[in-house]
């Protein structure tokens, strides 16, 4: 019932003791990794067991991918040493897949950005459709056509389509 990945290793890092979670997220058999190196079996691993040697620390964490089955995993590891007094008795290694948080992120940072851009997009439409609508409503007054209201009307909507097309070229 845990969701994380817990392995428990022995003080030379081999592999004595995952549970279920571990052994499904990393594809490793109780049967067949029993005593092999956590970074035989998950090399991922390495730079974490280095960080917990190099600083003499009790604890260290990161984030680590790792690819499985095809398939990319984002995960949180933490690495604790168990130790006596005297000796160090071996290391739990605990892990969370967090990928589909990321992909959630993702998707979220990606829909924020695509609604942004539809309001920048429709900023400008607003004006081209007025300016256009009072064009089409001047010719079909059947009044003289001024010269200058046309111009600023035309100016004003070859303005708006550069901002469309520049705020399109930057994306």
């Amino acid at each position: 019932g845990v969701y994380s990945g817990v392995i428990g290793l022995d003080k030379d890092f081999k592999i004595n003791l995952p549970n279920l979670t571990a052994m499904e997220l990393l594809n490793i058999s109780i049967n067949k990794d029993y005593g092999k190196s956590i970074l035989e079996i998950v090399p991922e691993f390495k730079y974490l067991v280095e960080s917990l040697i190099r600083t003499e620390k009790n604890v260290v964490e990161d984030k680590i991918q790792i690819i499985r089955n095809d398939k990319v995993l984002n995960l949180i590891t933490r690495l604790v040493v168990q130790k006596s007094e005297t000796q160090i008795l071996g290391y739990v290694l605990t892990f969370d897949d967090i990928t589909s948080l990321i992909e959630a992120q993702k998707m979220g940072a990606w829909s924020d950005i695509a609604r942004r851009i539809a309001h920048e997009i429709k900023n400008p439409l607003t004006p081209i459709r007025l300016g256009s609508e009072r064009l089409i409503k001047r010719l079909n007054s059947g009044k003289k056509i001024d010269k200058v209201f046309f111009e600023e009307s035309l100016n004003m909507i070859t303005r708006q389509v550069d901002d469309i097309d520049h705020l399109v070229n930057e994306f």
